[in-house]
């Protein structure tokens, strides 16, 4: 009973003053969980590969090294386009022979050589 008349007591001097209470029943938000955004994927975009010219060079740095005097013979893409076969006829000091250089199409890297002929070094 104290309760209803504190409230009508408050309800008068808030009208007298001039002021109104509003009362507004709680609001409920409700949060929806999104799914996450999908994740774009790109492929790795493959290396370049090697022109003829640029992997005729790398076999030579081989020709180089073995202190060979090569003259390209033909060079050409095997393995799907992975690997390129460099054939050279190559000269050293007393000998002559063939030299095959593979060398990786993407990266350049000289993955065998074989040497034919007299040019296979003898040890003494």
């Amino acid at each position: 009973m104290r309760t209803t008349i504190i409230g009508s007591l408050l309800a008068l001097s808030l009208l007298s003053t001039g002021c109104a209470l509003h009362v507004r029943p709680a609001e409920t938000v409700v949060v929806e969980k999104r799914a996450p955004r999908p994740v774009k994927v790109e492929k790795a975009r493959p290396m370049p590969r090697l022109s003829k010219h640029e992997a005729v060079e790398v076999a030579e740095t081989y020709c180089d090294r073995r202190r060979y005097d090569c003259r390209l013979d033909h060079a050409h893409l095997t393995k799907g386009g992975r690997v390129w076969k460099i054939h050279f006829d190559a000269r050293s000091w007393r000998a002559k022979g063939k030299v095959l250089v593979e060398v990786d199409a993407r990266t350049g890297r000289i993955l065998e050589a074989k040497e034919t002929g007299r040019l296979t070094r003898r040890h003494a």
